[in-house]
């Protein structure tokens, strides 16, 4: 995924360095904006961070949203259900611009008396209220998000996740995803994706190629309260325009590959694919309806969905109108090794519909 030439500042003057490497590694490392940096710039944008909050009084229970009188957002309290009272504000401002201004987002821990600077974004977030219409001055390729910010709870059980909005590409919005570490007080940055959505215990990730879109991915992810773990990965794309193709990756708990499959339908017979795993030879599958027309590929994508990444089918993300599983309207006929063929044969009928 193209990445904005961005920086995201999440550091702590007390946090050593090397504790900083070991959250933030690869790209993130290019977007970390250090606190104690002496620029105007960095100077001028904690100043205004301090300023900004001087008048905002967290609430004792859940959060709130204050916009200060020059439009700046703020979203504070108990954000992360972990006993800390913090602070994200919207630096940038168009109604007080400065030489030094340094536009992005700011995040604040109360210590009980006033608000200790944590963490400086250099992150633009594009967003517009509810209600927003387009103008001639403002004609976005899609409309932006709605707020610059928000806690997103994945599972009632783990602290929520901050989502922080960014740029507007040709067709996507720039969504950051960060964690809190109550310990040292900090955000940390874990991933980019175009959209974030907490579905049946996990946390779903999307992307795709764009307008036209010849592909979509979805990944999953278990969210441990310390990281997003992955557990699997679907794509469902046609780049060359000739075969649909399918791919599929499993993980275990801990995140660990199990496989990579490519599911292909054969062109010379409808009711039949073919799976490989790992770039190698792994089934031949072979579906025959006997009682509903139409829409076969579809119910055979949910049925490769569950086999293979290991997710329920309920939560395969095209939910189209199918009330019966495959298994109820179909003979599948699996050949390979014996591993593939107990991971790809039916169990038997249940009975019951899975939408």
């Amino acid at each position: 995924m193209h990445r904005a030439l961005l920086i995201l500042a999440a550091v702590l003057a007390i946090l050593p360095v090397s504790c900083v490497a070991q959250e933030q590694h690869d790209w993130r490392t290019e977007l970390i904006v250090p606190l104690d940096s002496e620029t105007e710039e960095v100077s001028a944008a904690k100043e205004r961070l301090v300023k900004t909050l001087l008048a905002v009084v967290p609430p004792k229970k859940g959060q709130r949203v204050t916009k200060t009188t020059d439009g700046r957002y703020v979203l504070c309290g108990d954000l992360f259900r972990q006993g800390k009272l913090c602070a994200l504000v919207e630096l940038n401002s168009d109604t007080s611009p400065d030489e030094h201004s340094q536009s992005g987002i700011g995040f604040a821990v109360w210590n009980g008396k006033r608000w200790q600077p944590r963490g400086l974004w250099k992150i633009e977030p594009i967003w517009k209220p509810e209600g927003w219409k387009k103008t001639p001055e403002e004609n976005f390729p899609i409309n932006p998000a709605t707020k610059p910010f928000w806690t997103l709870e994945v599972t009632p059980d783990k602290p929520p996740l901050v989502i922080i909005v960014g740029e507007i590409w040709k067709y996507w919005q720039e969504h950051f995803i960060a964690r809190f570490d109550p310990v040292t007080e900090s955000l940390f940055l874990l991933e980019e994706t175009k959209t974030a959505e907490p579905v049946g215990g996990y946390l779903r990730l999307y992307e795709d190629s764009g307008h036209r879109a010849t592909f979509q991915a979805y990944d999953f992810r278990i969210w441990n309260g310390k990281k997003l773990v992955q557990k699997a990965y679907w794509y469902d794309g046609d780049e060359t325009g000739e075969n649909p193709t399918l791919k599929a990756t499993a993980y275990d708990n801990d995140g660990r590959k199990l496989g990579n499959y490519l599911i292909e339908r054969n062109l010379e017979d409808d009711n039949s694919y073919k799976i490989t795993r790992n770039g190698r030879s792994y089934a031949n599958v072979t579906i025959k309806r006997s009682d509903v027309r139409g829409k076969d590929s579809e119910f055979a994508e949910v049925y490769f969905f569950e086999k293979l990444t290991g997710l329920p089918r309920k939560l395969y993300p095209f939910k189209e109108d199918q009330p019966k599983r495959l298994e109820e309207v179909a003979k599948i006929t699996v050949v390979g090794d014996n591993e593939a063929v107990k991971k790809l044969s039916p169990r038997a009928k249940s009975g019951w519909h899975f939408w």
